[in-house]
């Protein structure tokens, strides 16, 4: 990454630059017998390379002392090649014949995406600013997306060499009051809207390359299995609210914020019944409480306890894969033992919640996991 930044007078200040990223990845998976599961008759090599380029300029306007206006635009093109999916039969230990799926050459792709973007901060008084912007964004498909397939319990997951790239364009706008010396509460309005998103989307006919081209392999749904493909789906709308209250009094301090939002489907050509429901593993609600004291000489503790709301773990919404909301607690504790060396101690999921966070076959989240160690620092910041 290279980044170049130069103030025009007093009011304006002008950032260019450019950053270049190149990712090569392979996912290497041996398939067992579906009798007993324990010889390997399937070896699999999936994978390629993505390569991305992107230049950018930016200009903060400060026309009066409490305004300040940023203008900038981003332009970035990306290439994927260098793709397979290599399949081949095992028999007794020893790779065979390749199957049907077995590709050394998927097709290419190469895109480039513009992304502008304006916002504005007003301070409207010393206790009160107000801030909005409109902006866009994209986000290419990963190398997983694009390559890999994978299967979970009864679930099988396609990848799509032919992806393109997510397309967001949003607004937000907030205030934020600083009530007094020790309260400071913020709220802010989003609306993001988002065409061609990626999602697993769940199909009812047979997959193979010859009726779904886009895919490497193939996938028969029945009472055993279920198919699913990574695909664009259309427009989704994300739009909610967050709000944030922060109070301070000496070594104390307490945050809590909440937000909502509906993640739903706007439309999909491909599939007119996803049309209003809503995206997978995206909860309505969501909060956390934080307190902590901060007391160099004694200690820096920190509590939190977040909860997250119900959410679909697919595409269709289907009630039996909802996933039940939940909360979570931690901890984390630390001290200056000499100087410039810092102890720490940190307890996530401290009271071994057991949570869901997918559905077939039924997987639980993290439980309680403690980590500790020692922080040094060099300099003398």
């Amino acid at each position: 990454m290279v980044q170049w930044s130069r103030a025009f007078g007093t009011r304006n200040v002008v950032t260019a630059g450019t950053d270049f990223h190149w990712v090569r990845g392979e996912s290497q998976e041996d398939g067992l017998d579906a009798t007993i599961g324990t010889q390997v008759i399937l070896h699999r090599v999936s994978g390629g390379r993505q390569r991305s380029a992107g230049l950018f300029i930016q200009d903060v306007l400060t026309p009066a002392a409490n305004l300040t206006i940023s203008v900038a635009v981003r332009v970035d093109r990306f290439r994927n090649y260098d793709a397979h999916n290599l399949e081949n039969t095992v028999a007794g230990g020893v790779i065979g014949l390749p199957t049907v799926n077995n590709n050394a050459a998927l097709p290419e792709r190469t895109d480039t995406v513009g992304t502008p973007r304006i916002g504005a901060v007003y301070h409207a008084t010393d206790r009160i600013n107000v801030w909005a912007n409109v902006n866009s964004g994209f986000r290419a498909p990963t190398l997983n997306e694009l390559y890999r397939q994978f299967r979970k319990g009864t679930t099988t997951t396609l990848a799509n060499y032919s992806l393109v790239p997510e397309r967001l364009v949003g607004s937000e706008g907030g205030v934020s009051v600083v009530v007094n010396r020790a309260v400071t509460a913020r709220a802010t309005l989003f609306d993001n809207r988002v065409r061609n998103p990626v999602t697993n989307v769940t199909i009812t006919t047979p997959i193979t390359p010859a009726n779904l081209p886009t895919a490497s392999a193939t996938c028969t749904p029945g009472a055993a299995q279920i198919c699913v493909q990574r695909q664009n789906v259309g427009r989704t709308e994300i739009v909610g609210f967050q709000t944030d209250v922060e109070f301070r009094l000496r070594e104390w301090m307490v945050t809590g914020s909440y937000m909502h939002e509906k993640a739903s489907v706007k439309s999909n050509d491909t599939n007119t019944a996803l049309v209003g429901n809503l995206l997978p593993q995206v909860p309505r609600n969501r909060g956390s409480v934080r307190i902590a004291y901060m007391n160099p000489k004694i200690a820096i503790v920190s509590f939190d306890l977040q909860g997250v709301g119900d959410q679909f773990d697919d595409d269709l919404n289907t009630p039996s894969r909802l996933l039940p909301g939940y909360g979570a607690a931690g901890l984390t504790v630390s001290r200056e033992v000499v100087k410039r060396v810092e102890a720490f101690v940190g307890v996530q999921n401290m009271f071994n919640k057991t949570f869901n966070v997918a559905t077939l076959p039924t997987t639980i989240g993290s439980p309680r996991m403690v980590a500790g160690g020692v922080r040094i620092r060099w300099s003398a910041r």
